[in-house]
């Protein structure tokens, strides 16, 4: 969706229209830092300053790839790999997140990081963070983990356990400010849960909350950003 929207790369990363490859590259790795969504950002920022890169570097004569935005990723975390493909292609989509590392199956998390947005209204604004860049957001748990299932069932102590601490660590982060609504349920041996909030970034700063939570207990996360853009009507107003 960032097709037929102009941008200045230049002015998107913060340098002189003279600057050369490696000053580029710089920009991009500071802006990254700011933007990316494993460190708090907003996805649609850090698309844009992916897009500026891309029209700065891939020339004719020189195409160069960008270089990671998990340069400055935590050691102590494992990322599953991006996806290729376009990152404005689609209006829904997932991206794979943090996964942390060691863990057991039957001990392992997944939680959903929803982001509700209406399309680009003004880039600028957007990388300034002075536009509201969702309507909504949400966080959705589920053990055990589709993508990791257990070797064996758990013995009925091990699962009352990790029932009990995954709903401790639900009721932990449900009784912080923020919250619009919640709902959790454990039903046969699994576990359900989520929490309502007033934007995709409230979503995200719940679970920096959400995962110590759940680590404290002994309880591993991974974790998926999932995004839903609604297009803006033709003349629909740009501003909020």
């Amino acid at each position: 969706m960032l097709e037929g929207l102009p941008i200045d790369p230049h002015t998107v990363l913060g340098i002189p229209p003279d600057a050369d490859l490696e000053a580029i590259r710089e920009a991009f790795r500071r802006k990254s830092k700011k933007h990316h969504p494993d460190v708090g950002g907003d996805e649609w920022a850090f698309r844009i300053v992916v897009r500026a890169y891309e029209i700065l570097t891939q020339r004719p004569s020189e195409v160069v790839s960008p270089p990671s935005p998990y340069d400055f990723e935590d050691p102590d975390l494992e990322h599953d790999a991006a996806p290729s493909r376009d990152w404005a292609a689609e209006s829904e989509r997932v991206r794979p997140g943090v996964r942390d590392k060691d863990y057991p199956p039957g001990r392992m998390v997944l939680v959903e990081v929803l982001w509700f947005r209406m399309e680009i209204a003004d880039i600028y604004a957007l990388l300034d963070r002075t536009e509201a860049s969702s309507f909504s957001g949400s966080l959705h748990l589920t053990w055990p983990d589709p993508e990791t299932p257990l070797d064996h069932p758990l013995d009925p102590v091990e699962l009352h356990a990790v029932l009990s601490e995954l709903a401790d660590a639900f009721d932990q982060v449900r009784s912080r400010p923020g919250v619009l609504n919640a709902s959790s349920r454990a039903d046969r041996g699994r576990f359900e849960a989520w929490l309502s909030y007033a934007s995709g970034r409230d979503a995200w700063t719940a679970f920096t909350s959400l995962r110590p939570a759940l680590n404290s207990r002994r309880l591993g996360v991974r974790q998926l950003t999932r995004e839903l853009t609604i297009p803006r009507e033709p003349g629909e107003p740009t501003s909020r």
